[in-house]
């Protein structure tokens, strides 16, 4: 049996425009489909418009052409993105290249993990939003227990504290940061 097909773009096209009269093509007839639990990267030299359809899809741009259905749910068409708002902010999530710049330094790490959960109004599966944060942390591995702790061994590096500048880079741009777990985004 086939997997479902959770993403489904069809001829999407985006236009930045330089003037009123001139326009950059940023994205030009782009179709693809990505199922349920199936991998999928999309490559391209630089400024081939890679981060305009991640940003379409995401609802951050709004495309000049073409659609994007998410689940089935038209997510370019504003009724339909109104009706589904919720469902669509909890089940898709973006992770930027350089997650360490998208981070708030005056956060704590546990209320940075913990933020997504409070936003969407999801009650934490381990209590209070701290304890989900704690398993979260413990989860991927990001409290120094692998990775971190063979760092600081070697280079003599301080435990790490809870603010996010003083985690290593690691940390901040592991596959799956710690951050990307509590709201349960759709693979």
């Amino acid at each position: 049996m086939a997997e479902e097909i959770l993403l489904e773009i069809q001829d999407l096209t985006h236009l930045f425009p330089l003037t009123k009269r001139a326009v950059v093509r940023a994205v030009d007839g782009v179709s693809f489909q990505v199922r349920r639990g199936e991998i999928f990267g999309l490559v391209g030299e630089s400024g081939s418009g890679k981060s305009t359809v991640a940003r379409c899809v995401m609802n951050l741009y709004r495309p000049r052409g073409g659609r994007i259905l998410y689940k089935g749910i038209d997510v370019c068409d504003p009724a339909a993105f109104r009706a589904n708002r919720r469902m669509l902010q909890r089940t898709r999530q973006m992770i930027f290249q350089d997650s360490g710049s998208s981070l708030n330094q005056r956060m704590r790490v546990w209320e940075i993990i913990a933020e997504p959960l409070r936003i969407q109004r999801i009650a934490p599966p381990r209590g209070s939003l701290r304890e989900e944060a704690a398993f979260q942390m413990h989860y991927v591995r990001s409290e120094g227990r692998r990775v971190g702790k063979e760092c600081r061994s070697r280079c003599g590096w301080p435990s790490p504290g809870p603010w996010p500048w003083s985690r290593s880079c690691w940390w901040r741009t592991s596959p799956s940061p710690p951050w990307t777990c509590p709201s349960r985004p759709r693979s």
